[in-house]
Order: C-alpha cells, then structure tokens, then sequence
C-alpha cells in the first residue's frame, strides 16, 4: 500500500500469470477505502483527508527516499486496527480477496501481532494518539 508504480494494460498482459508474493505487510496492504472508513467509525483523524483519493495521496509513497520515510503511513495505520479484532480480521480478509483478484496463487503476509493487538506501549503511533493497552483486552 505504500508504493506504486503507474501500470498500463501492455504490462498487465505481460503479466497476466499466476503470482506469489513472499513479503507482504498485512497493515500495509490495507483498502483505502477501508482504511477511511475504519477512520470515520472511530473518529480517528487522518490529517483531515475526507476521501478515498485523498488517503491514497497520504499513503502511498510514489518515490521512497529512506525507510524511514516509506514506513511513516504506518503511523496513520496503527491508531485505526490497534486492539480492534473486527477491523484486523476484515483487513485480512480483504488482503486474501485482493491477493486472489491480481491472480496471486500463494503469499506470506507479516504482522507484529504486538502493534496490532496493542500491547506495545512506547511506539509513535502510541505516544501520538494515546493508544494504550488495556490490561484483560
């Protein structure tokens, strides 16, 4: 979700093959649709963006200078699925329905189950917006 490149229909049809895909960020591969919804639900504001192509322009990272830079969508990422099993299984299942739909046959998807479940205290995304875990949750 992080990077892209334009992709015409020439290339899709060279392409046009089974895939697999062995590195895969689950919380990186999220729908921006569903990365604005999950953010309206909650009242989570991401950096006022009220529409579908304006998350696209706060997320994607059309030409990555560092890694620090490319991993800064991660920080509007977290506050959304932090501690939340309904949005992280919805991700997940979404990522299978895309993988399937650009012809992907296998992939590994990573995730730091401490992030996403919201047991880690001192990340940016923590100090930032004020998640923190809640013991019993």
């Amino acid at each position: 979700m992080t990077y892209t490149s334009e992709v015409d229909d020439e290339i899709r049809k060279r392409f046009d093959f089974p895939k697999v895909e062995l590195h895969l960020h689950l919380d990186g591969a999220i729908r921006h649709q569903t990365l604005l919804d999950l953010s309206i639900e909650k009242k989570i504001d991401l950096k006022g963006v009220t529409t579908v192509d304006e998350v696209r322009d706060i997320v994607v990272t059309r030409e990555p200078s560092n890694l620090s830079k490319m991993l800064e969508p991660f920080d509007l990422f977290l506050p959304v699925l932090a501690g939340d099993k309904d949005a992280i299984e919805r991700i997940a299942y979404e990522l299978c329905e895309d993988e399937a739909e650009n012809g992907v046959i296998y992939f590994e998807a990573r995730y730091s189950p401490q992030l996403l479940c919201n047991t880690v205290r001192n990340t940016a995304a923590n100090s930032k917006y004020g998640i923190y875990a809640k013991k019993g949750q």
